[in-house]
């Protein structure tokens, strides 16, 4: 069951018993800019250990805590809707701003668990908003954002997904799992710090590319115009790789190559894939 809280009854009603000659008041209502109120703020929910949102606007932040809570700070044309079953919280705030628009003021949405609990799914999908998630243990994250930063510190992860146009990606790993790591984004910069990751996809048009850690399996980095730095803990005799740019320059471990770098071992299950068009890419592999 969802429990929702809306305020669309008086601005509709009005908009219905308005006559057809009344212009002016019409415009009104759709001229309307409605203030962010908090909806919900709940302190002692039923435990949960997944999460789906979806959010047109809203910031997300993941809080350790003492105890299960979930607060809601939205706009009165934005529906926000909750609900808790079978462990999963899940959070839908729909856009019914066609009767109205909203102003600048910052909304968010920001849940609270005990700080050990390990989380089965975290799921996002946001279109413009900032999401925030500290030192949290979770199996698969996925956040999709359109117009927003994404930072994560993570532990004890399978599986990571991080997507967004307009926004910066951070992920963490603070665990020694092997963790599986897909990124893109247009515009902003992605850095991926963390001690093991599995098969590493990360793709950017405009923005730089760092990652820091060992890699394993096949990992492909990818950009038009941005510049890729990666930081290894492996030797570079444990990868294969395929090195190349067209306008930029290449080093590996300080040596420098002019537009492609390869080297194939069939034997070794790991290797590195890494292209950009006009970017510099720098790879420091361990000495």
């Amino acid at each position: 069951m969802f429990y929702f809280k809306k305020n669309l009854g008086v601005g509709l009603a009005c908009l219905l018993l308005v006559p057809i000659s009344g212009c002016n008041a019409i415009n009104d209502i759709l001229n309307y800019k409605s203030s962010s109120k908090v909806f919900v703020n709940e302190k002692n929910l039923e435990e949960f250990n997944s999460v789906k949102i979806s959010s047109p606007s809203e910031n997300i932040s993941f809080i350790p805590s003492e105890y299960y809570g979930l607060e809601i700070c939205s706009s009165d044309y934005l529906d926000p809707r909750w609900s808790i079953e079978n462990r999963k919280l899940e959070v839908k705030i729909n856009n019914n701003s066609n009767f109205g628009q909203t102003n600048s003021e910052k909304r968010y949405i920001n849940i609270y668990y005990p700080k050990d609990i390990s989380f089965e799914n975290i799921t996002i999908n946001e279109t413009s908003g900032d999401v925030s998630i500290p030192d949290t243990k979770v199996k698969k994250l996925s956040v999709d954002v359109v117009s927003g930063d994404i930072n994560s510190e993570i532990r004890d992860c399978d599986e990571i997904s991080a997507y967004t146009t307009s926004g910066d990606i951070n992920i963490k790993n603070n665990s020694e799992m092997y963790t599986t790591l897909d990124t893109k984004t247009v515009s902003g910069n992605i850095k991926f710090d963390g001690k093991t990751w599995n098969s590493v996809k990360a793709r950017s048009t405009s923005g730089d590319v760092k990652m820091l850690g060992n890699l394993s399996k096949k990992s492909t980095i990818e950009t038009v115009s941005g510049n890729v730095g990666i930081h290894c803990n492996e030797a570079i005799s444990n990868y294969s790789y395929d090195i190349s740019t067209m306008n930029g320059s290449i080093a590996i471990n300080e040596e420098k190559f002019s537009k492609m770098a390869r080297s194939f071992n069939l034997n070794n299950p790991n290797s590195l894939v890494v292209k950009t068009l006009s970017g510099d890419i720098r790879i420091d592999f361990k000495k």
